[in-house]
């Protein structure tokens, strides 16, 4: 597909079509590997040098691509996503906290009684 926003629709409605434990391990991967690029400055793997890694396992194909066009294609998608991933961590996180404070306070509330 030429046009970014159907690619990305095409790849969203084949991830739609996955069973439903093969969905939550691509879901649990992809969040580990954007919370590895948010330490970026720490091991040096940037969105895109980890979908370079990672992309042609997750994402194969049955067609015939140069190496160099699948490389700067995940690339640009890649790039795309992490905005959105990334506010996905930090809900993620702030509801951690939330759950984290909310049974810490129970803790204690069951303590003083």
């Amino acid at each position: 597909l030429s046009d970014p926003q159907e690619r990305v629709q095409s790849i969203y409605a084949h991830i739609g079509k996955l069973p439903r434990a093969n969905y939550d391990l691509l879901e649990r991967l992809v969040f580990h590997l954007a919370r590895v690029a948010q330490q970026e400055s720490a091991n040096r793997m940037t969105a895109n040098s980890l979908a370079i890694v990672f992309a042609p396992c997750i994402l194969r194909t049955d067609k015939v691509m140069q190496m160099q066009d699948k490389l700067s294609d995940i690339g640009k998608q890649t790039v795309e996503r992490m905005a959105q991933i990334k506010d996905t961590l930090a809900d993620i996180d702030i509801l951690d906290t939330a759950c984290h404070t909310a049974s810490s306070r129970l803790s204690s509330l069951r303590l003083s009684k």
